[in-house]
């Protein structure tokens, strides 16, 4: 996770618990994990693998620069696992209005 210039390592010893896994599996304790975001300008999260170094790198822009950052370091570096991010970036209307 990402939280403007801040990278958080959510490290489960690569068996990450899912979402409601609690429901079906006994020895498995609810998870969760909250952060502030008050004022942010940006939010992402990721999957396992996109290591804390790409995780530094996201583009911090809403547009297509997060598809070709992600087609480039696939190309270039791989990723350590299968890897999805998802994004949220405040916008310049956000700044306009105080948000």
């Amino acid at each position: 996770m990402r939280i403007d210039e801040r990278v958080v390592t959510l490290d489960e010893g690569g068996r990450p618990s899912y979402l409601a896994s609690d429901l079906w599996q006994e020895d498995v304790p609810p998870r969760s994990f909250t952060a502030r975001t008050d004022g942010a300008r940006l939010v992402a999260v990721a999957t396992d693998g996109v290591d804390e170094t790409s995780m530094a790198t996201i583009p911090s822009a809403r547009s297509t620069a997060l598809l070709r950052w992600m087609r480039f370091r696939a190309r270039s570096f791989g990723f350590t696992d299968d890897a999805a991010v998802g994004l949220l970036c405040a916008t310049s209307s956000d700044d306009r209005q105080g948000a």
